[in-house]
């Protein structure tokens, strides 16, 4: 334990050190500057302080460690003072001073004096000299060892004659090789000057204190095996480990035992009561550091390192000398990444991007794929930037402690998927730290990643284009492609890719590159114009129409549009009368629509009451709801619109037909109780001793139990700014200006009124507001968005985020956030429990 805690002290003095550099650079910067003379007098007073804290730990240190010297120590202690070492620099000249002359003194005593013969020893004069005594053969110990042997005692007393002999012919002079590189010393005093270097070649002489001294000879050990002892004894013999000697006077006895290796083998331990009087050192280290064994009869051989060793060496080689810098907390960027088996997602600033793995790596370990989804994720946010500092929030512990730690040492995969990262990042000097986030809050990035493979993720097979290459040429880049199917070293993604050259072609000018194009179906007419327009030279392959070639939701109106001869520039105007929500949810009967066509061979642009009521048709038969169903019937009325009143009248009796037998019931039959919601947020109080995320989460909450606005309550929320919002004596007014759900001709814009609660604060969402804008306005310019990320890097805080605050709240206030969304305060909030 008092190991451990001046280790901390000691790592506390080494940063304290760090600091005092940086305040000395600061110091050698404005020295010279007249003007700066309160700054240098600050500055001089804070280097003064932590140099006080860094003598007064340096103290303490010295205090805990105190009692466990001894008393010479001690001694030693209290006449030196604290320098650069902790007891001095002069401390082991003084010591060694101090033992050389209690050796001599001791020296002198044992040439006066003279022990009694024990019991013992009279017993050990009258053994047989038959019996086998072991003298541990202490490498390199050739003068200056105490006297009296140290012997170690066999497990019978007697060994059988037979045995011995055997080993006389088993050591021969060729055959003892232990201890064998002493006697090399000579050449390696030729190789090197390193005195550490030429004592563990020299040998080791075991340094006693004290002569060892036996009053009780030890007990026999619990008889085993006497061939296994036997054998370990010859094989210690046969390398010159030890060797044999006869009964000694003031001989000292050891047991010993056989401790089963790996390999099966035994090795032979004998047990350390002699090193009571050696001095304290940690004998087996000593031991292992200045042994010279040879193994397999080599002493020497040449160890191959492995190319990665040698990659890691050359970068310790090359970065050695720069020194850790000291990395500011404050990040540039935020980025959120996560994996799963079919693909990679990611998520920053409102931005988001995902792929798909291919075959191999739907092979890999999830860890190995979450470090290279941030990998991924690093390369989509940040490519065409530097001088980043950059934080990764990842839902795997292993990728964060794999990234934060430059690799790994268990696992090669692991450790070259991070090397990849930090060389990447280390080239455009972009500093990474990654941190945990629970998957449940990582909804993004997840969702990116369980993304299903499009139908725009196709490629031509590489021996056509191989003839297609032959025939014009290489190009130089890859116009419509991803990571997975790119045929050129350069390609072009329409959104976000990790090793894209540009992301969306069209906004690109063509005639700079030999491209090679191979759009999907819908986007050929608008390449070939792009061509026109920019006079660019390339190869352009076009899909043959299929099945599978859905042209889009918006390409197939557009289509329509035309074949009713409406003018082409009138179109956009015609399509732009369509919200992008709306307009994903007509994609996807669009999508369904296409492929019930193509089966039955029927072009889907042209109207027919039979196909088009076959549809319906299959769409109920497969468990669709009465709304989904007219919802459909929306999507199609817009493309084959206008109908005659024949067929209309059909439809819609269709469609009575439809809800008579499967009738729409709402999505709650009941709701929640507000009250335990409210009284959570009235708990949270006062607001000076709420975190940033706790504010939050109250904010959006009661804004949106009170707010009036019903419809798209997440988007009108996401969409406050803070110049809209006025204050007077009565409440907070809020304009909402951008376009919602709900916006339209001769419609009044959203506007929200909090009025002041003062019969309990506790729940006023007017005061709320107004300290939540005094608290980010550091965070965050003046006229942006009123509603902020808790976390950095601070940003406007999108609809999904503010639902998903939403739905924290209520599910600390005990609400079944399984059963019920957070789209459900609409219904709670108007339920018969009045906010006063």
């Amino acid at each position: 334990m008092a190991i451990k805690q001046d280790k901390f002290i000691s790592a506390l003095q080494q940063e304290i050190a760090q600091s005092l550099s940086a305040v000395a650079l600061v110091l050698d910067k404005i020295l010279p500057d007249q003007d700066q003379t309160d700054n240098l007098r600050t500055l001089s007073d804070a280097c003064q302080i932590l140099t006080n804290v860094h003598h007064s730990l340096s103290v303490h240190r010295r205090y805990r460690v105190l009692p466990f010297l001894n008393a010479d120590c001690k001694k030693i202690v209290n006449t030196l003072q604290i320098d650069e070492c902790l007891f001095g620099k002069a401390f082991n000249d003084v010591f060694k001073n101090e033992q050389l002359t209690k050796k001599t003194s001791q020296e002198i005593k044992k040439r006066t004096f003279k022990l009694p013969a024990t019991n013992i020893q009279r017993q050990n004069e009258r053994r047989k000299e038959s019996s086998t005594i072991i003298n541990t053969k202490e490498q390199g110990t050739q003068s200056g060892a105490t006297s009296g042997a140290t012997h170690t005692r066999t497990h019978t007393s007697i060994v059988s004659e037979p045995i011995l002999d055997t080993l006389d012919t088993l050591v021969g002079s060729n055959s003892l090789y232990a201890g064998l590189l002493s006697k090399f010393y000579s050449q390696w005093n030729t190789l090197t000057t390193d005195s550490i270097i030429l004592n563990w070649v020299k040998g080791i002489k075991i340094p006693f204190e004290t002569q060892p001294r036996q009053l009780v000879e030890p007990k026999l050990p619990i008889k085993g095996n006497d061939l296994d002892f036997h054998r370990a004894i010859n094989n210690l013999l046969a390398i010159g480990a030890v060797s044999k000697c006869k009964a000694t006077k003031g001989q000292f006895l050891s047991s010993y035992f056989l401790v089963k290796k790996p390999d099966g083998n035994d090795i032979l331990l004998i047990n350390k009561t002699k090193e009571e009087a050696i001095e304290n050192t940690k004998f087996t280290l000593d031991l292992l550091q200045t042994l010279g064994f040879r193994k397999n009869n080599k002493y020497s051989s040449i160890f191959v390192i492995p190319q990665c060793v040698k990659n890691e060496l050359l970068w310790w080689q090359q970065n050695i000398g720069r020194g850790r810098e000291i990395k500011p907390r404050d990040f540039n960027l935020e980025i959120y990444s996560d994996a799963s088996k079919t693909g990679w997602g990611a998520f920053c600033l409102d931005q988001k991007c995902h792929g798909f793995w291919d075959l191999d790596d739907q092979q890999r370990h999830i860890n190995f794929l979450e470090i290279k989804a941030a990998f991924y994720a690093v390369k989509c946010f940040t490519k065409f930037k530097d001088n980043l500092r950059v934080l990764l929030r990842i839902d795997n512990k292993t990728a964060i402690s794999c990234i934060n730690r430059g690799g790994s040492v268990r696992f090669k995969p692991l450790n070259e998927a991070s090397t990849r990262l930090w060389k990447w990042c280390e080239e455009r000097n972009i500093f990474l730290f990654a941190s945990y986030i629970s998957s449940r809050e990582n909804v993004e990035a997840d969702e990116q990643s369980r993304s299903k493979t499009i139908n725009t993720e196709y490629e031509i097979d590489h021996s056509a284009f191989r003839l297609i290459v032959n025939g014009f040429g290489l190009p130089t880049i890859d116009s419509f492609a991803t990571r997975l199917n790119a045929k050129c070293s350069r390609y072009i993604s329409w959104f976000p890719d990790p090793d894209c050259f540009s992301v969306d072609a069209f906004t690109m000018e063509w005639h700079r590159f030999y491209f090679y194009a191979f759009p999907p179906f819908a986007l050929v007419t608008r390449a070939i114009e792009k061509i026109i327009e920019d006079r660019a030279t390339g190869i352009l392959t076009k899909p043959s129409p299929s099945s599978s070639d859905f042209p889009g939701g918006r390409q197939i109106i557009r289509t329509s549009f035309l074949k009713k001869a409406i003018p082409a520039d009138t179109i956009p105007l015609l399509i732009s009368s369509i919200s992008d929500s709306t307009l994903k949810q007509y994609s996807g009967c669009y999508r369904k629509y296409w492929r019930f066509c193509k089966e039955r061979k029927v072009d889907p642009y042209n109207y027919n009451l039979d196909t088009y009521l076959s549809f319906l048709t299959n769409s109920f038969n497969n468990g669709l709801s009465y709304s989904v169903i007219n919802s459909y019937r929306s999507a199609l009325n817009l493309i084959f619109n206008p109908l005659n009143k024949a067929d209309e009248g059909t439809i819609i009796r269709f469609l009575r037909g439809v809800y008579n037998k499967r009738p729409s019931v709402p999505k709650y039959c009941e709701t929640w109780n507000p009250d335990s919601v409210l009284k959570v947020l009235e708990s949270w109080y006062p607001l000076e001793n709420l975190s940033l995320e706790r504010l939050s989460y109250k904010l959006v909450t009661l804004m949106a139990l009170t707010s009036a606005s019903r419809v798209n309550l997440f988007q009108t929320l996401s969409e406050i700014t803070r110049a809209n919002i006025s204050t007077d004596t009565e409440g907070i007014q809020i304009k909402i200006t951008e376009r919602v759900k709900t916006s339209g001709p001769n419609r009044l814009q959203p506007l929200l009124n909090f009025p002041y609660f003062r019969q309990k604060p506790e729940l006023c969402v007017a005061s709320t507001i107004e300290f939540y804008i005094k608290v980010t306005k550091n965070l965050i310019g003046e006229d942006g968005s009123l509603i902020i990320t808790h976390k950095k890097p601070y940003h406007t805080a999108s609809s999904q985020t503010i639902s998903r605050w939403i739905k924290n709240t209520l599910r600390l206030g005990g609400i079944d956030t399984g059963v019920f969304s957070s789209h459900s305060v609409r219904h709670a909030s108007t339920s018969p429990y009045e906010l006063e």
